[in-house]
């Protein structure tokens, strides 16, 4: 195996119509005796204006395990469209959960199926899922695991991203970029210096757009020690509630108010924001290191320069925070009349043939053989619909620990995209408190995260003024039930994780 891919091996493994009865959907398909199964998921890639349900990857799943799958989906308001369906009683067969909390819920509801039985049938899963994806997948009610988790293969895949070009004309070196006063500096040159020297003021500092993945969100936080709960005063405190995260919320609303981050932040789609990268005017922007978007929108990724997070303000090093090694996990309904065929799709994800078909999609459509009989993706469709086709599936290998997986990986990412890789996988880390938490459903009258949100855009916009107005905020999420959840975390933590 060559140095590269004993580096990339070791970074990767860091890491018809919808017919419903009462009670639960008919389990065979109106095509004939072929089962039927639903499947709720996040289908918030692109799908080259396919259906989804007209896609060539889900003929290809339909007919490899003899199925007729129905896809359900709500790209923009996924979260809305799970609650409203797990809340209605008509029940899809399987269902992408976002949220453990969401998981260990409906568990404790009964509207999802224990998989430790159907697991027995399943050696990929077993081999491949590690302990700690398995604990994180279970309900503390009865310790049985009702998700598969969807892991990730990165540690993070996250990271912060500068046009190198700008940065060579103004004579900053990537490497130089270690601190938050270094951030300040190269966005204000972004701005202010003309790197595209068209002698216009018309440069963009940092884009940043209108969901959690946002560089105003992600990339500064963990400097100032705001991003992850921490005991206190021998108490679980969550992290919007930790003197670093008012650190995090001053720091960048000066790079706000000073002009530095993109005014439109709060109403920018993705879309539009990777519209503004394509255009040439943005210096800085937060994404997944495969940068997707921007190769389907035919950008040259090697001009954008993977940064590591900002040193912490005593020198130490800083990580993207990431919630989970799992994206999401595929659970089986309650009412589901073919288990056994929804676990028998998901242990397949988990083989080689399955990363194959992750990595590099159909043969004929996708990719050919070459003389020797190695996998040779078509040159127009390396890093194609690869996230599409593990969310069709629900789960997929997460240890790209063979050959012909590591080669698939170097033909769809190229050796920009590894570099991005192994940087991802040394720069993430997890809110190791709030990862293993469990539910408490006590928590659920709540809504403390939409009350956050709203102090943070405020502050970030420079509408108030955060020294005076943080303690009144500290009451009022407090009030809201942050003092409920410190009890409740507090006691767990003390009795069964400290």
């Amino acid at each position: 195996m060559s140095t590269r891919n004993k580096v990339l091996t070791l970074a990767l493994l860091v890491a018809g119509c919808v017919v419903f009865a009462q009670g639960g959907k008919e389990a065979v398909s109106k095509k004939g005796e072929i089962p039927k199964l639903t499947f709720l998921t996040n289908v918030n890639v692109d799908t080259e204006g396919y259906d989804v349900n007209e896609s060539p990857y889900l003929k290809f799943i339909e007919d490899k395990f003899g199925v007729d799958i129905e896809i359900i989906t709500e790209s923009t308001q996924y979260q809305e469209k799970l609650n409203a369906t797990m809340a209605s009683g008509n029940l899809p067969d399987y269902v992408n959960i976002i949220k453990k909390a969401d998981l260990q819920r409906w568990a404790s509801e009964g509207l999802l199926m224990p998989l430790d039985d159907l697991l027995k049938k399943c050696p990929n899963l077993q081999s491949q899922i590690m302990p700690l994806a398995w604990s994180l997948s279970t309900y503390d009610g009865d310790n049985k695991i009702y998700g598969v988790p969807l892991l990730r293969y990165d540690s993070t895949p996250l990271m912060t991203y500068a046009r190198k070009d700008w940065m060579d004309k103004l004579g900053i070196k990537p490497e130089d970029v270690k601190t938050t006063d270094d951030w300040y500096n190269l966005l204000y040159k972004f701005v202010h210096d003309d790197p595209d020297g068209n002698g216009k003021n018309d440069t963009m500092g940092l884009a940043s757009r209108n969901n959690d993945y946002s560089a105003v969100y992600l990339t500064f936080p963990e400097a100032f020690n705001g991003a992850c709960d921490q005991i206190i005063d021998g108490k679980v405190i969550p992290n919007y509630l930790t003197p670093g995260y008012k650190d995090y919320l001053k720091y960048m609303q000066k790079l706000y108010v000073d002009g530095l981050v993109d005014q439109q932040y709060l109403v920018t789609s993705s879309q539009q924001m990777w519209e503004k990268i394509r255009d040439g005017k943005v210096g800085a922007f937060l994404g997944f290191w495969m940068l997707t978007e921007l190769r389907s929108l035919n950008v040259d990724i090697s001009n954008f320069y993977p940064i590591e997070p900002p040193l912490r303000s005593d020198g130490t090093r800083s990580f993207y925070r990431y919630g989970s090694p799992i994206r999401t996990y595929t659970a089986i309904s309650a009412t589901c009349k073919n288990p056994e065929k929804v676990m028998e799709i998901l242990d397949w994800a988990a083989t080689e043939e399955g990363g194959i078909f992750v990595f590099a999609g159909i043969e004929g459509l996708d990719w050919n053989r070459d003389a020797s009989g190695n996998i040779v993706i078509k040159p127009e469709r390396r890093g194609k619909n690869t996230s599409l086709r593990f969310i069709l599936l629900g789960a997929q290998k997460p240890k790209i620990d063979t050959p012909v997986l590591e080669s698939l990986m170097a033909q769809s990412w190229g050796e920009a995209g590894l570099n991005d890789l192994a940087v991802a996988s040394r720069s993430g880390g997890y809110d190791e408190i709030e990862m293993v938490a469990p539910y408490f459903p006590e928590l659920a009258v709540y809504d403390i995260d939409s009350q956050v949100k709203e102090f943070r855009d405020l502050a970030i916009m420079g509408k108030i003024d955060i020294d005076k107005e943080w303690d009144g905020y500290v009451k009022k999420i407090l009030d809201a039930g942050a003092s409920q959840k410190i009890r409740l975390m507090t006691d767990w933590y003390n009795k069964n994780h400290k």
